[in-house]
């Protein structure tokens, strides 16, 4: 799904209190939880795997993105080359492996985005039998995730801005409910890992009027307790430099005083970290990081010379 070119504040998650729904194992231990404070999102959708060279993301990337004091990465994994019926193509995995390899190297924790597109959303939630479908796909990756990296290296966010289901609580494919299901097989293959879930109609504030909260200490929601700031930043071509800064201090200032982590959107794609010459997508040997930039997000981190 395309993003506005404008400045934008994606969805904020929080903390789920002990309410309603059950997990399969009540004897699972969620500690420790991953702390996601300061990081940032890699816009990069991979629709051909494995990726061209353009949108890989290397050990470079990785080790730029850690220089400049980002303390988590938000990659994003289109289920549409990773999904084969209702199970995971393992060998679709090998890339994305990779770079949370190259990232757990570095000590930099990984939130794994289920990034879909929009025909892939609306099929999924809009058939029973593609659902369920999709419910095997995530199970498989949960399995495959917790298999490869602790509770301290990788979190797993459901999907991202859902949208596409039914508004009537009573229709089976209502997104509360959906929801649920896929947290509860997911939640049996990955029992200590941080689960990020969402409210409904792209995750917006009114979409979280329908959700209920999962009896979960070890997930973060749409609106509801300690919250987490997914995605939040400012296209260059949309805002003076001046007023972009100002946007961006404010919003990091904002989220920080009320002990709000936050991932900013993005790296080195169109709403990047990186000075006004440097071209989306190019290695980070070809980018030069906005000095200013990273002085509002980052204040308390060393920049260089």
């Amino acid at each position: 799904m395309l993003k506005p070119l404008s400045c934008l504040l994606f969805s904020l998650l929080l903390s789920a209190a002990p309410l309603l729904a059950r997990p399969p194992d009540e004897s699972r231990k969620p500690e420790p939880r991953l702390t996601l404070a300061r990081g940032i999102c890699v816009d990069r959708q991979v629709r051909r795997n494995p990726p061209e060279a353009g949108m890989r993301v290397g050990r470079d990337d990785v080790r730029l993105i850690k220089s400049m004091g980002f303390e988590f990465v938000k990659l994003l994994l289109n289920p549409a080359v990773l999904k084969s019926g209702g199970s995971l193509d393992a060998a679709s995995m090998v890339y994305f492996d990779k770079v949370i390899d190259m990232a757990a190297a570095e000590g930099l924790p990984v939130v794994a985005c289920i990034h879909p597109e929009d025909d892939f959303k609306r099929r999924v939630l809009g058939s029973a039998g593609e659902f369920e479908a999709f419910a095997g796909f995530m199970t498989a990756l949960a399995s495959h995730l917790a298999e490869r990296w602790s509770p301290t290296q990788v979190a797993l966010q459901l999907m991202t801005e859902p949208y596409g289901s039914s508004p009537d609580p009573a229709d089976w494919n209502y997104w509360d409910r959906l929801q649920q299901r896929l947290w509860t097989s997911v939640r049996a293959r990955m029992p200590r890992h941080t689960l990020i879930l969402s409210g409904d109609r792209i995750g917006s504030i009114e979409g979280l009027d329908d959700i209920h909260p999962v009896d979960d200490e070890n997930v973060l929601y749409s609106f509801t307790v300690k919250l987490w700031c997914a995605e939040f930043g400012c296209y260059q071509a949309a805002a003076s430099p001046a007023d972009r800064l100002r946007y961006l201090r404010d919003m990091r200032s904002v989220l920080e005083e009320r002990g709000i982590g936050w991932a900013y959107w993005s790296y080195n794609e169109p709403f990047t970290i990186m000075t006004p010459d440097s071209k989306p997508f190019w290695p980070p040997t070809s980018q030069t990081p906005d000095r200013e930039v990273l002085k509002v997000l980052l204040p308390d981190h060393q920049v260089g010379p």
